[in-house]
């Protein structure tokens, strides 16, 4: 249901702003003014079960009135004359002044509908099994328009629905909707509904044998003029000027700051890509971080080692060292002799084999030859040992002399390396070695060799105790390695969801900037429809020019106003049961007898 305003305040502000028509005099040619007063009766419930309508005629003469309307009876209010009624039609007459009759009606469709519900602690009930309870009750009252019956009435009569409940038995008493007021020790509740109104209208209480009076609706013709001609609202849409510019300010704001998060979010992908590669850079690092300080931890025993052995060192034989490099320069120097004669003997040796494998180079028989002295002893079984023998040997020679190619080479660079002359060959190699080991002893023998041997022994033991600092550092240093590893791998999947993040808020301060471009253009809008809001309450508000018509039938004429007064049906406390007296056994009679015993 649509729900508007509800203005809430007494019957007698209703009547101060001109709602109750008393039926003045209209200043035309008529013979009369008519009011029509509907009386309805509903049920708890709010569906109608009784109506009737009060006719109501300020004459200016004396006249002959015809009425129309559909009655099951109607009934003079005002004298004993007779009033008849023909097929909807209603002739009476009337002296000057005022005239009532009662007409009443079947099966009325009122221009709303009602329903009224009830809660007793949370839980619906019907009203007859309401009265006498106690708890928490709630009341829904709703209206609707009746389709069925002229919208006039609906769009243009203001409805006040009130409900008064016993204070005796009602507290906490609680409405939304409308207003309370003390009524001595009762409390009134009081709904006022604009034209054009549905909706639920709810009233709640604390209650201790539950009962109340029904609800009283008194609808009638909404005429409140509002004037709005003196009024300037340029002061009041004015005012927006510096909401607009503000609105545009922060419009250019956010489209600024759209643009420079779309910057930051085309960045990402470099950035991520990037540290991508430090953080793999930095994983190799530390994987090679172990072979890196094993490798330290080898060279770091090492120098150890080396120091603790030159500290053992001893260095008082060092002559024997120049007795034995003169030994082997001695030795080497016989090697030397015994390589000329192993040269001679090389070179007699490879011409006797050459001469010999020269000698030897008588062509071997050929295939088809031995095949021949084969066919020839092989009838004669000596003939056939003696080919076989010969077959072996030229097979043997053959091996030999391929074998002996091969080697020839190989002989004549040893026969040519041991015969040469001059540094590059094998004498001259070991002259070389000789003469420098020679120089050497004779070098060793002018130095103080203990000596440096101490200073090469301290410098060790330093670099060894230097190189443990370097190797703790090491250390450190691969371990720190290994949390940055770590550590980056963390880094990177938060520099990844920053990233992301940053990805979604350029999508957002996109929206954002389109829904503040949307705000700029909607504030700019607001004093144009802020006008147009005021001209159209003005408008709605503004019913003065409402021209009355029949409820009763749209025949007829010259209607000053039409009013409705309904009530529902209240909830009552049952009844007491009065119990009967009953004659014990024996009645009267027994009971004398009961005296004198």
């Amino acid at each position: 249901m649509k729900k508007r305003n509800v203005i809430a305040f007494g019957m007698a502000g209703v009547c101060a702003l001109g709602f109750c028509q008393t039926g003045a005099f209209a200043a035309d040619s008529a013979a009369y003014q008519k009011n029509e007063n509907v009386y309805a009766k509903l049920s708890a419930k709010g569906a109608v079960s009784d109506a009737y309508v009060v006719n109501a005629f300020e004459l200016t003469k004396d006249a002959e009135i015809t009425d129309y309307g559909t009655y099951s009876d109607i009934k003079n209010l005002t004298d004993l004359n007779g009033i008849s009624q023909s097929a909807g039609k209603i002739t009476f007459s009337a002296d000057k002044g005022k005239f009532y009759y009662q007409g009443t009606m079947d099966d009325v469709e009122l221009p709303w509908t009602f329903s009224v519900k009830y809660q007793l602690d949370g839980k619906n009930i019907e009203p007859e099994e309401l009265g006498g309870k106690s708890g928490h009750v709630k009341i829904t009252f709703s209206i609707a328009q009746n389709e069925k019956v002229d919208e006039v009435f609906f769009e243009n009569y203001v409805s006040q629905v009130s409900l008064t409940l016993d204070g005796d038995k009602c507290s906490n008493v609680k409405t939304e909707d409308g207003t309370i007021a003390d009524s001595g020790s009762d409390k009134m509740i009081t709904y006022t509904i604009l034209p054009g109104t549905e909706g639920d209208y709810t009233a709640e209480a604390d209650v201790k044998d539950f009962a109340m009076d029904g609800f009283s609706i008194a609808a009638v013709p909404y005429s409140m003029d509002v004037d709005m001609d003196g009024f300037d609202t340029s002061d009041l849409t004015d005012q927006f000027s510096e909401l607009t510019d503000a609105a545009k300010q922060l419009s250019d704001a956010a489209a600024q700051l759209t643009e420079g998060m779309e910057q930051l979010d085309s960045g990402r992908s470099s950035l991520l890509g990037g540290y991508g590669q430090i953080a793999d850079g930095l994983a190799t690092l530390n994987k090679n971080s172990p072979a890196l300080t094993k490798g330290s931890t080898q060279i770091l025993s090492a120098l150890k080692t080396l120091s603790a052995q030159l500290s053992k060192a001893d260095f008082s034989d060092i002559d024997k060292l120049f007795s034995s490099l003169e030994q082997l320069s001695g030795a080497l120097t016989q090697v030397k002799s015994g390589l000329a004669e192993l040269g001679q003997g090389c070179s007699q040796a490879y011409q006797a084999l050459d001469a010999a494998m020269q000698s030897a180079s008588t062509e071997a028989p050929t295939e088809e030859e031995l095949a021949a002295l084969k066919a020839a002893a092989e009838s004669d079984s000596e003939a056939m040992l003696a080919y076989e023998k010969l077959n072996a040997c030229s097979q043997q020679l053959s091996a030999i002399k391929e074998t002996y190619q091969q080697v020839k080479p190989a002989l004549q660079a040893v026969c040519s390396s041991l015969n040469a002359d001059g540094e590059n060959s094998l004498v001259g190699g070991l002259d070389s070695v000789i003469s420098g080991l020679n120089q050497m002893s004779k070098s060793l023998r002018q130095t103080d060799l203990s000596g440096q041997m101490s200073q090469l022994q301290g410098g060790i033991s330093q670099l060894a105790d230097s190189y443990q600092e370097f190797h703790s550092g090491l250390v450190s240093y691969t371990k720190g390695i290994s949390s940055l590893a770590d550590g980056s791998k963390k880094y990177q999947s938060g520099l990844s969801s920053y990233l992301a993040g940053v990805g979604e808020a350029a999508d957002g301060t996109g929206e954002f900037s389109d829904g503040m471009q949307e705000f700029s253009d909607g504030v700019a809008e607001i004093p144009d429809q802020m006008q147009s809001k005021i001209d159209e309450m003005t408008e709605q508000y503004s019913s003065s020019d409402f021209d009355a018509v029949s409820f009763v039938d749209e025949r007829n004429t010259d209607i000053d106003s039409v009013q409705f007064i309904l009530t529902t049906e209240g909830i009552e406390e049952p009844e007491e049961e009065v119990e009967e007296e009953t004659e014990e056994d024996g009645g009267v009679f027994q009971r004398l007898l009961d005296l004198f015993r």
